[in-house]
């Protein structure tokens, strides 16, 4: 398998500090953790792409996100021939970071002086062999975009999407929706949103193009606005802009721009040898 990764997160005109957290690993290995822009190839089943997004502002939910997911980076150190895991074992992995995440951001509730909760949102996907499993809590989002078109594979967990689900507003309003970070479930807290994150799986096809963001990404962004960024970032080969993430972001923040947001663009390969690909790039190069 082949893997292009591009990832970039960007703080908020009305932040003081960018409370995202990026994180992208081949096995237990990471790759990029907490970087403002990164991007890269690699050969291997097992990648791990996340996004955790703090609701709490400032260091505290910074570092919060950093802890949750260098917890996630721990249990895939603790799990052996990482690229070798099959569907369910790969589900029970995530199933259980995600459950970790939230019991570490409860302790984090618990023992601090004041009423501040530690809570976030989290987008995580897996590479494995011919498929893709994710997940998520709370309003960061995962896309497919294939045969030109980009196609939203999560339901936010917050009131605005319960507007969508009865049919009061369509999802192209949710970005802008008053109701839009009013969370139905989220990590951390004090127990009362209890997460149940819905573990998907989809058989990749070549050129597959997967996004991972936080809810700052989407405000004034739609998914049409999604779907012609990512139109533009595939050459005539059909192989993706290793700096799309950077220029979906951009674009974004001159939309909004008060939010944190960051992204993560992967584009997949199953059964493509690494020769190959690097053929293909010389080819475009000439």
């Amino acid at each position: 398998m082949i893997v292009h990764y591009s990832l970039a997160s960007q703080k908020g005109s009305a932040s003081e500090t960018n409370t995202d957290q990026v994180l992208v690993c081949q096995g237990d290995q990471p790759l990029s953790s907490g970087e403002d822009e990164s991007k890269g190839t690699v050969k291997s089943a097992g990648i791990v792409a996340s996004i955790c997004d703090s609701l709490v502002p400032g260091s505290d939910g910074l570092e919060s996100c950093k802890d949750a997911q260098q917890l996630i980076v721990e249990l895939l150190r603790e799990s052996n021939d990482l690229d070798r895991l099959d569907i369910d074992d790969a589900k029970r992995l995530l199933g259980e970071g995600i459950k970790r995440v939230h019991e570490l951001m409860l302790q984090q509730t618990e023992v601090r002086d004041d009423e501040l909760e530690m809570q976030a949102s989290l987008a995580i996907a897996w590479f494995s062999k011919d498929c893709i499993i994710f997940s998520h809590v709370g309003n960061a989002r995962v896309y497919r975009f294939t045969d030109g078109v980009a196609e939203l594979l999560t339901d936010d967990h917050t009131e605005a999407w319960e507007l969508v689900t009865a049919g009061k507003i369509t999802p192209d309003k949710v970005g802008t929706y008053p109701g839009r970070k009013n969370m139905t479930q989220l990590l951390g807290g004090k127990k009362k949103l209890q997460p149940k994150p819905e573990l998907k799986s989809l058989k990749l096809e070549k050129g597959d193009v997967f996004v991972l963001c936080s809810d700052g990404l989407i405000e004034g962004f739609s998914d049409r606005d999604l779907q012609e960024q990512l139109t533009a970032c595939i050459n005539e080969n059909g192989q993706l802009d290793l700096g799309s993430a950077q220029k979906i972001l951009e674009k974004s923040q001159t939309n909004s721009g008060d939010d944190d947001a960051s992204v993560v663009v992967c584009q997949a390969f199953p059964n493509q040898s690494v020769w190959t690909s690097i053929i293909e790039r010389l080819e475009e190069a000439d």
